[in-house]
């Protein structure tokens, strides 16, 4: 997600700074950083997934990214690319789905305050 949060900074940057507040550390320097890094770790729960391994260690591996993380948002978005894959025909990468992507942060920012 580096180059689509890059290249579509102003559509995420008010909900980004403001789900990423009490996240952003020396490891999480920016709110872009922690954008990419909750994709990048819902994109192993989605290989996960599709690879059969067991709800109960995809389960703990959600709640290991929540606590240690703070990603309180991981599971939303698990579902959010799930949505993105059955609509492919629609959304043929990643980068044509990013303004869905978008709003879906708008609403996660609102129903974390």
């Amino acid at each position: 997600m580096d180059k689509l949060t890059e290249k579509n900074k102003e559509m995420f940057r008010d909900s980004g700074e403001k789900i990423s507040s009490d996240i952003i550390t020396e490891a999480y320097s920016s709110w872009e950083v922690v954008l990419d890094e909750t994709l990048v770790n819902a994109s192993m729960i989605m290989y996960m997934k599709d690879n059969n391994f067991g709800q109960s260690e995809i389960e703990m591996w959600i709640g290991l990214i929540k606590s240690a993380f703070g990603f309180f948002w991981i599971e939303e978005l698990v579902d959010e690319l799930e949505s993105y894959n059955k609509q492919r025909d629609k959304y043929p990468t990643l980068e044509s789905y990013m303004p869905k992507l978008a709003e879906a942060y708008k609403i996660w920012t609102e129903n974390a305050r």
